[in-house]
């Protein structure tokens, strides 16, 4: 498993860390004056970590929040449900047409506990799958348990019309079909097809396709985390065997990759506050990939603070691209698969007692997923660069590179098993904080990102995490342009 000598490192900084040849550099030491004083180390762990804690609760605030409407005083413009109601409606749809034995009904029972607008998309789903009459006997109870909601008073009647119309004989009237169509976007489409078999069979026949493709993913995906799941063993047993092929950084100046995260974590604030400010119509995406390759200027300070930059290279794992980075990277992905999935049966928990705790469940979200919906062919090339390219490099080289140096470092008197399950953990549970999924979803990113770690550690260079990374956003993000965007 140990690759051929980096010719941009040199003998003296090629393996660190318990088992390894050599744990620090035997580089002269060079004066320690002004920024580049050890005296510095302890305060600047001081100022980093608390940087860090605030920098970690900044990121983790979703930007656009609630702008002072009382949803029961009006009703909002246009449609009224998100583009994951829809996607959920017709997924159930799609899988019940697949499967019968599956029931379509009980994949939306989380809309029940969704907002009035979830529960009537509800009722129009229970009125075409099954029967108006059932249909109505649903959004009943609707009006009954919100009889002051606007929405429920705009909705209701022409609803109550088309359920009427249909157990007549007839079809639900072009204005009725018309305003459902409008405010409730697919669930109103599939209300103005009731009644009409032919209609509601080429509705179920595009959601069956619809479901397929996402079985395939899933399949993919499935295929994709056992065959990771074996290397991961593999790798494991390997290295419980034989230490010294993990590749473990352990600088005696940690403290500074702690002060550089830091640093890197606000100056990415800033950049992204100042580029939403000056970003064109159109190319917010695009001003967030120049903020991210920006902020790599925080790679500059360990170089100030009196570390050589082939040092800090060697330490963080930045070395030379080797064509193996590729097949490994791809690997490496397929590993961190298990590891996310473990994640996922954690926030599935969670879910499961937020929802009987407070009695409704908090969904995903991502801006780039909503930038998908409806996203022409230059914003889908800037999300993929962004998503697949800058991602992926700035945060791996942050994050896997950076910061998990720093804990390595910090716990580099501890046993070896102690002092990475720690340094893993840490920086993976960070990594998951910052993005804008929800606390609820830590434990699936943090997974994916402990996968991550280890091919950091395994492979001894950043770039086989870095393809990850890539393969993954790259993944998710097309399967979320085929879901969200027709």
């Amino acid at each position: 498993m140990s690759d051929t000598p980096d010719p941009d490192v040199s003998p003296q900084e090629e393996h660190h860390g318990p088992g390894s040849r050599l744990e620090a550099s035997s580089r002269p030491a060079r004066a320690e004056t002004g920024l580049a004083s050890r005296g510095l180390d302890r305060v600047g762990l001081i100022l980093a970590w608390l940087i860090i804690g605030i920098g970690v609760v900044l990121w983790s605030i979703k930007p656009g929040g609630g702008e002072g409407v009382d949803p029961v005083a009006q009703v909002p413009d246009g449609l009224l449900i998100d583009a994951q109601t829809e996607m959920s409606g017709r997924i159930s749809l799609g899988m019940s047409s697949l499967f019968p034995f599956i029931s379509a009904r009980s994949q939306l029972a989380p809309l029940s506990q969704g907002s009035p607008a979830d529960q009537i998309c509800l009722a129009i789903f229970d009125g075409a799958t099954s029967s108006p009459e059932e249909g109505a006997a649903s959004l009943q109870g609707i009006v009954d348990a919100h009889p002051d909601d606007p929405i429920v008073e705009l909705l209701a009647p022409p609803i109550f019309s088309a359920f009427e119309a249909v157990s007549d004989g007839g079809l639900p009237s072009e204005e009725t079909s018309g305003l459902l169509e409008e405010r409730l976007g697919w669930y109103g489409g599939l209300a103005a097809a009731m009644g009409d078999p032919d209609r509601l069979q080429v509705i179920e026949r595009d959601c069956a396709g619809f479901a397929m493709t996402l079985v395939t993913f899933l399949l993919g995906f499935g295929i994709a985390g056992f065959l990771g799941f074996v290397g991961l063993v593999v790798i494991i047993f390997l290295g419980c065997g034989n230490p010294s092929l993990i590749r473990v950084p352990t600088p005696a100046r940690h403290v500074v990759y702690a002060e550089t995260f830091a640093g890197w974590l606000l100056l990415m604030l800033l950049l992204q506050f100042v580029m939403s400010l000056v970003a064109p119509a159109g190319l917010g995406v695009l001003m967030s990939i120049l903020a991210f390759f920006g902020s790599l200027l925080a790679l500059g300070w360990p170089v100030l603070r009196g570390i050589p930059w082939s040092t800090v290279r060697a330490d963080i794992g930045l070395r030379t691209v080797r064509f193996s980075d590729v097949p490994t990277g791809v690997a490496s992905w397929a590993m961190a698969l298990p590891l996310m999935g473990i994640g996922l049966a954690i926030t599935l928990v969670l879910m499961l007692l937020q929802t009987v705790l407070a009695g409704e469940a908090a969904s995903p979200g991502h801006p780039a997923q909503e930038a998908a919906v409806g996203a022409g062919t230059v914003q889908l090339v800037q999300l993929f660069i962004l998503a697949c390219v800058a991602a992926p490099i700035v945060e791996e080289i942050m994050f896997r590179g950076v910061f998990l140096t720093h804990l390595c470092g910090w716990s580099r008197k501890w046993p070896l098993l102690l002092g990475l399950t720690f340094a893993m953990a840490v920086s993976s549970i960070v990594f998951a904080a910052i993005h804008p999924q929800g606390p609820i979803f830590i434990p699936p990113l943090a997974g994916l990102a402990v996968g991550f770690c280890i091919s950091r550690l395994w492979r001894g260079s950043l770039w086989p995490a870095i393809v990850a990374h890539g393969v993954n956003n790259a993944a998710v993000l097309t399967l979320n342009v085929m879901l969200f965007s027709s």
